[in-house]
């Protein structure tokens, strides 16, 4: 069960129109220069600012961020292939939150699901449900928090995986930096 949930997560993760690779834009305003990234999905602009001092990479489905002076944690945002008719409402709440269940990392132990919430914040007008799980991963006590949104017939998932010491800090700079994103 295991592996066919990693397989159909792979297969997910190749299949996109949204394109991560990151283009740096310059503007002046409010007393100062600022940049923000582009991403693109064929002619359709994307654009996001992420939390300053987080260096970023990106490329196809996966946009990775870093923040400074934290230690193995993962921040990243991914295109997935909407499973069919799975939309973003409470009652399919449990199908997220298997979604979620199914990424923990092979080896992972001791899962358990903390909490299934409907639209904790809307990202360019999207309704979201995150899902928010605690498992250890090489004797290493880990929280990690999955955002889903639909955007078109994709999935979007906005995650964070951190030591529970860094969690809470590292997911509400990242979810304030998502009220960026606009073009989606």
């Amino acid at each position: 069960m295991k592996l066919l949930a990693l397989l159909l997560l792979s297969g997910m993760c190749t299949v996109h129109a949204l394109d991560f690779v990151p283009t740096e834009v310059k503007v002046s305003g409010e007393g100062g220069q600022y940049t923000y990234l582009q991403f693109r999905d064929g002619k359709t602009k994307v654009g996001y600012l992420p939390p300053a001092s987080w260096t970023y990479k990106g490329g196809g489905g996966r946009f990775c961020l870093v923040p400074p002076e934290v230690a193995g944690a993962e921040i990243d945002f991914r295109v997935l292939t909407l499973p069919p008719a799975l939309t973003v409402e409470p009652a399919n709440l449990q199908a997220f939150a298997n979604l979620a269940l199914e990424a923990v990392p092979n080896g992972a132990n001791k899962v358990e699901l903390l909490t299934t919430v409907f639209n904790p914040l809307e990202i360019d007008s999207r309704k979201s449900i995150e899902i928010t799980l605690g498992y250890n991963f090489f004797g290493q006590s880990l929280k990690a928090s999955h955002l889903y949104i639909v955007r078109g017939q994709t999935l979007l998932l906005f995650r964070v995986a951190a030591q529970p010491a860094d969690f809470e800090r590292l997911r509400k700079t990242f979810q304030a930096s998502l009220h960026t994103l606009a073009g989606l």
